[in-house]
């Protein structure tokens, strides 16, 4: 023995048991609980992150069968571990230990296999980690990612028995979520979770059109417009041409879901790369194919009932003038009061039934696809003082106001068009203020849009939140108007809106029932080249 050790200088043995050392104390002020035992599983050393994990000093643990102390309850049986042990050298796995004072501890365990230069085994190396918080929280988690996965399948049963096409969409690309059986029957062809709408439909050739078959940009279709703006969107028209070359016209409401937290864990947890924070939007599509053939059986009625009524309206309006002209120029039999009263009522009701042709007459040629527009550059502020000066006129009570920075804005539209969408508003928000105030009107250039901004607002009756969504529908008129005997024909703002859609802008509104509403809608700027005298409201 003592040749032996002569074969080490004594600064070699020095140093290699300032390492050992060193190492001893690393492993006891380790934060892991650190185990070694020996053959039989008797424990040989216990560091302090055990100490701290279980309770029992290392004087207590030492000598004492580690599976017996812990009360260990092993995933795989107990033999099975050893033979892995055996023939890999390792095994790794939860293990549920029993602390000191009979609290459960889940650890993640790493055994590892000493051996001696024979091979024979002389030691169990053990690295417990604390994970019992840890798996808490999975627990935790995997009970709300099946609760969500219940609510997510309750949901596609509600959605998939609906006649209606439905499905969310989610970001600025509008992803698909979710769907349903109706609006895999409206595409033509299943959509696929993910999925953004753009490339789903170049990858299966379908088109989305306008009602007259022009096509759509993508910036101008309503999911776009909902996801990329935040806007809510009713009733707005399209055409699905489907793979195989068939059309369906269809009503989309595009409706972002601002609240819904429920709905991003949904679909975060369908696309766990999906950020929580993006646009979620629902989408409705309503198949209108049936309710085509009836209006158009109906428009052809209305077409051939307006052109009858306008000779004779024409007629009656003729006369009423020429009587109050020639009695005003004191020629003829002379009017006394009563009958000049009749005749001037005669003369505005002809006047509004002139009103009501011309718009059933707009309406058709809408509904037929014949409207067409005579755009050139316009001046906004110009036609907006000669629309609100001729309507300051016929009231009293109100006081129209024009708020804008600008002193001229130029716009490439059909002025007389445009003028017609500015007196319906207006004379909406007059008609609609019975108790009088304010009305104002106010336009602005909107930054990087190369639009024009305008929006007319009221603080009159406002509009019932239940019947907003149809508000823009032909014949639609609000409960509460009607119960106060304000007359109207609910063809103004289905005008107003298809006027401004054929420009190539979006008409919305904001309203609360007994504050007023605020109509806005955009059109498009000229360019430069296109402005002759932007003073003139007929523009070049």
């Amino acid at each position: 023995m003592h040749h032996e050790t002569l074969k080490y200088p004594k600064s070699y043995l020095l140093s290699h048991k300032n390492r050992l050392d060193l190492q001893g104390r690393l492993l006891e002020l380790a934060h892991d609980a650190i185990i070694v035992r020996d053959p039989q599983s008797a424990i040989v050393f216990w560091n302090q992150g055990a100490q701290q994990l279980y309770g029992w000093t290392a004087e207590e643990a030492m000598g004492q069968i580690t599976h017996t102390l812990l009360q260990t309850r092993f995933p795989i049986p107990l033999a099975d571990i050893q033979h892995i042990l055996e023939t890999k050298g390792y095994w790794e796995g939860d293990l549920i230990h029993i602390g000191r004072t009979g609290e459960q501890i889940i650890v993640e365990s790493r055994h590892v296999l000493e051996r001696d230069a024979n091979a024979k085994p002389i030691a169990i190396l053990e690295i417990n980690r604390d994970v019992t918080e840890r798996r808490r929280l999975e627990k935790i988690e995997q009970k709300l990612q099946a609760e969500q996965q219940a609510k997510l399948d309750f949901l596609q049963l509600i959605v998939d028995e609906l006649p209606v096409s439905i499905y969310l969409v989610q970001g600025p690309d509008a992803r698909f979520v979710l769907s349903n059986r109706a609006a895999a029957n409206v595409w033509g062809v299943e959509m696929k979770p993910g999925q953004p709408l753009a490339e789903f439909m170049k990858e299966n050739n379908i088109q989305l059109l306008g009602p007259g078959g022009q096509a759509l940009s993508l910036q101008q279709l309503a999911v776009y417009r909902a996801t990329t703006t935040g806007e809510s969107i009713y009733q707005f028209q399209e055409v699905v041409r489907r793979p195989d070359g068939t059309t369906i016209p269809i009503l989309v409401c595009a409706i972002p879901l601002k609240e819904h937290k429920d709905l991003r864990r949904i679909s975060h947890h369908l696309a766990s790369d999906s950020p929580l924070d993006e646009q979620i939007v629902l989408v409705v599509h309503q198949d209108v194919t049936t309710l085509k053939e009836s209006e158009k059986l109906k428009d052809e009625f209305i077409n051939l009932a307006t052109h009858e009524l306008r000779t004779p309206v024409t007629i009656v309006a003729m006369g009423a003038d020429m009587l109050l002209t020639r009695a005003a120029r004191g020629r003829g039999q002379p009017l006394d009061t009563r009958q000049e009263k009749i005749i001037q009522d005669m003369r505005q009701a002809t006047r509004q039934l002139s009103k009501i042709t011309e718009d059933l007459v707009d309406t058709t040629r809408m509904q037929a696809g014949h409207l067409k527009l005579e755009r050139k550059s316009v001046d906004l502020i110009l036609l907006a003082r000669q629309v609100i000066g001729r309507l300051q006129l016929t009231t009293q009570l109100h006081q129209i106001n024009l708020h804008t920075s600008l002193d001229t804005l130029c716009a490439f539209v059909d002025a007389d068009r445009i003028e017609q969408v500015l007196t319906n508003l207006l004379s909406n928000a007059i008609k609609y203020s019975p108790q009088g105030g304010p009305v104002d009107v106010t336009i602005a250039d909107k930054t990087g849009a190369n639009e024009a901004l305008i929006a007319v607002q009221d603080h009159g009756l406002g509009i019932p939140a239940h019947q907003q969504s149809r508000i823009f529908g032909r014949f639609m008129r609000a409960d509460n108007a009607k119960a106060m005997h304000i007359s109207g024909t609910g063809l103004g703002l289905y005008l107003c809106r298809e006027l401004i859609e054929n420009h190539g802008g979006h008409i919305w509104f904001d309203s609360t029932e007994e504050e007023g509403s605020t109509f806005f809608f955009t059109l498009p700027l000229c360019s430069p080249q296109s402005v002759s005298d932007p003073h003139h409201p007929g523009g070049r």
